[in-house]
């Protein structure tokens, strides 16, 4: 399902950069990895949104635009990702991520697609998922899936 959006095979920097983010996400094996202007800002090692969480509160502010690559890509991510990224490739992404991600400009990359990001039982909604697709306001949800975070 990869495919590499018409625009940004437009943008050189940005593919270039999502490209080395990818590569260097599965080659590391990583579970976030930021890459701008050519160089790797941060990568992350460990399971769900705290990673991902982790490099964007380290990242200086005019790291802007990042190109972000992430093993899942789930609502939550997505309300984080839209903020710091211009371009963010997944290795999965739920439906309702990527329409997120595309109706704020950002260019997406998946190596595959799922309706929702399920929780790690695989019994239903991941709970993160479950709190950006629920609370309509943005900084809102944020600021719920930061406080769900901070109590794990």
């Amino acid at each position: 399902m990869e495919q590499w959006d018409e625009e940004m095979r437009n943008d050189e920097e940005q593919s270039s950069d999502l490209r080395m983010a990818r590569e260097l996400l599965i080659s590391d094996d990583c579970s976030v990895v930021v890459v701008a202007g050519g160089k790797v800002a941060a990568r992350a090692e460990g399971r769900g949104l705290g990673p991902l969480l982790q490099v964007l509160d380290e990242l200086p502010g005019e790291i802007y635009p990042a190109r972000v690559a992430d093993r899942v890509v789930g609502m939550a991510a997505a309300l984080f990702l839209s903020e710091a990224a211009d371009a963010v490739y997944a290795g999965t992404i739920s439906i309702p991520a990527r329409r997120h991600l595309m109706r704020r400009q950002v260019a997406v990359v998946a190596q595959s697609e799922v309706s929702f990001i399920q929780n790690r039982t695989r019994t239903g909604l991941c709970p993160l998922e479950e709190i950006a697709l629920e609370e309509a306001c943005t900084d809102r949800a944020r600021r719920k899936i930061r406080d769900f975070c901070s109590r794990r």
